[in-house]
């Protein structure tokens, strides 16, 4: 007697989310949150923070300055899809983040300077009490944005 030939074991789950990169497709376009990528660099004063956030509008970001700690919030939205066309492949994530970044002293926020150009937010902060510099006299005027 001839034995049937074996169908395939269908993908479970896990194997299913591990193609996808370890997400659900639709935590790609709704409110789950993402963390943009983050160096932090640190002196007994100052601090600089560069935050990856291609694909969000500058004017979308928000900043605030909680005691030692800078929260940056943003959303970056998918771009709209012409009619009958389908993803074949999905990974960028898009929605909103939030990314809190915590400094080993009290950050000055009256001296947070920040630019936002090629998809990187620049942040320049003063520790809460040092001492002033020339290049402290008007951080508001020194701001940029690639797409203003």
């Amino acid at each position: 007697m001839a034995s049937s030939p074996k169908k395939p074991k269908p993908p479970t789950l896990a194997q299913l989310y591990d193609l996808l990169g370890g997400h659900h497709p639709a935590t790609r376009f709704g409110d789950v949150g993402w963390q943009p990528q983050a160096d932090v660099v640190v002196t007994a004063e100052r601090a600089w923070i560069h935050l990856e956030v291609a694909g969000v509008r500058g004017d979308a970001l928000e900043l605030r300055v909680r005691g030692c700690t800078l929260e940056v919030r943003g959303r970056r939205i998918a771009p709209r899809l012409e009619t009958g066309a389908n993803y074949v492949r999905s990974e960028i994530v898009f929605g909103a983040f939030v990314r809190r970044l915590e400094l080993p002293w009290t950050i000055d926020a009256a001296r947070l300077d920040y630019s936002y150009r090629d998809g990187i937010l620049e942040c320049a902060l003063v520790r809460a009490g040092a001492a002033a510099d020339e290049g402290d006299a008007e951080t508001t005027s020194e701001r940029e944005s690639d797409d203003e």
